[in-house]
Formats: structure tokens, sequence, C-alpha cells
């Protein structure tokens, strides 16, 4: 069995930054674990589809709440988008969409 090439880690940064502003960011947020190379690359997503699918409101929320402080200094985000079906404490989500 031959050893196969990983391609994609080879694309610079900025390309793996706009492929995972293509997914929801929770799933974006899944690729830190696959190298190191991926660790912080999350940093670099313009685009934001938080999208509540779990029904665990609490992980959400402390979700949503680290990408955004991640996301401060480091990136002009696009575009936002929250999909959620439960009530928040209303100053908690004023925060994030400011």
């Amino acid at each position: 069995m031959s050893a196969q090439r990983d391609l994609i880690s080879t694309l610079p940064d900025e390309i793996l930054g706009k492929i995972l502003s293509l997914l929801w960011t929770n799933r974006a947020a899944c690729t830190s674990v696959l190298s190191k190379r991926w660790r912080n690359l999350l940093s670099l997503v313009d685009n934001l589809d938080l999208h509540d699918a779990s029904g665990n409101h609490l992980h959400f929320c402390d979700f949503v709440d680290k990408t955004l402080a991640l996301l401060t200094n480091s990136t002009t985000v696009k575009r936002f988008s929250l999909d959620c079906t439960f009530e928040h404490d209303p100053s908690r989500v004023d925060s994030w969409i400011r």
C-alpha cells in the first residue's frame, strides 16, 4: 500500500480559510484537531454560519462566545448567520451581533 500525500494541507492558509468559510462554523472548528497546521485556521474564516443543530443550548452559546472571541482581532467578518430555535439571554445575543 503506497502512502498518500496530503495535498490540501499544502495549500496556503488564506485558501484554507476560504474553504473553511464554506462550512458551518462548528464543522470548520472541528478541523483544528487534524494537525498542528490546522490548529489556528479558524481565525481566517470570514463567513460565520452558526447553526445550533445539537440541542445542547449551553454548549452552543459557549461555542459562539469562544468563536467570536477568537475572531475579534483577526478577521473581518463578511457574513454572519445565526440559526437557533431557543431563547437566549437577549444581552448575550446582542453582544454576538454587534
